[in-house]
């Protein structure tokens, strides 16, 4: 059976020209994190294709050559699918656009998001993040409390913090919508979100300092460096406190862990971290306590 695909036989300096123009389109669109992802993507794909010539079938087969060729260079199963589903995306475009003839290339190769090891931190590590201190150490300080203000949140991404505004503000509530799921959500503003808040105000736009261009491509460069040099400091921070190494993602893990942990139901939590399905949850949630599944295979085979 013939393979679908087969007939979009095309040049390397055509594809390489057509996905670079969707690249800028999308960024002329405000969309640059997307835009970002798909220049990553163009660079990994054309990486591979660079001992082809001058013209190559975009099919299938290709499409399982580059993910063994990804996985060859120890690229992880999440990644690689991470660059399977951008190029997919631009293939759907181009297919519609009549670049290429074919956009069904990638039934072969893996799509999906595995899980992976879990990055919670245990309640008591988060104590002592909390009651550190750090008044010798003022970067570390701002550092540790938007990791807090994150874990306050229901596990607000950075991204959504560095372009928090005061117009997203109401009342006793904090109203924004994620920009990875475009999701509105709204969190009742507590003591020690408001104490942080006023602590480091920033602009008369933006809740924190993080972000002071007003240009979205600006502001989006900012984010990128101030994202970079937050976990940084976070690997600082833990090798001072002598803790696991803390990452940007790790509040809205363990905030579901722990709240997990305290018996709240999923519905409840998938709701908190603006989870279109349970099923989204169940990856952020640490696996069942190990120590739990040792006693009660100790207590099974105990015959």
């Amino acid at each position: 059976m013939e393979r679908k695909g087969k007939k979009n036989l095309i040049s390397k300096q055509k594809f390489s020209d057509k996905l670079l123009e969707l690249v800028r389109e999308v960024k002329a669109e405000g969309r640059y994190s997307t835009a970002a992802n798909y220049r990553h993507t163009c660079s990994s794909f054309f990486l591979f294709l660079r001992d082809t010539g001058s013209d190559f079938l975009l099919n299938g087969l290709l499409m399982e050559r580059y993910e063994r060729w990804l996985w060859g260079r120890r690229v992880s199963r999440n990644s690689s699918s991470f660059y399977m589903r951008n190029l997919r995306a631009m293939c759907n475009v181009l297919a519609k656009k009549g670049v290429i003839a074919d956009a069904g290339l990638f039934a072969n190769v893996y799509t999906g998001v595995a899980k992976t090891r879990k990055r919670a931190v245990a309640e008591g590590v988060l104590a002592r993040v909390r009651d550190a201190d750090l008044t010798l150490f003022p970067k570390l300080a701002y550092c540790r409390d938007l990791f807090l203000f994150s874990f306050y949140c229901r596990g607000m991404a950075f991204v959504d913090i560095a372009y928090l505004r005061w117009r997203d503000i109401e009342g006793e509530y904090i109203y924004y919508t994620r920009h990875k799921t475009g999701q509105r959500l709204e969190v009742r503003i507590e003591p020690c979100m408001e104490e942080i808040m006023r602590r480091y105000a920033g602009s008369a736009e933006y809740v924190f300092s993080i972000l002071t261009a007003t240009d979205w491509e600006g502001a989006y460069r900012q984010y990128r460096t101030a994202i970079c040099s937050f976990n940084r400091t976070l690997k600082s921070l833990s090798k001072l406190l002598d803790i696991p190494v803390l990452s940007s993602y790790m509040s809205r893990h363990s905030w579901a862990t722990i709240a997990r942990n305290k018996q709240i139901p999923l519905s409840v939590i998938s709701e908190g971290m603006g989870h279109n399905s349970e099923s989204t949850t169940q990856i952020y949630l640490a696996s069942f306590n190990q120590q739990v599944v040792d006693e009660a295979n100790r207590s099974v085979i105990s015959i």
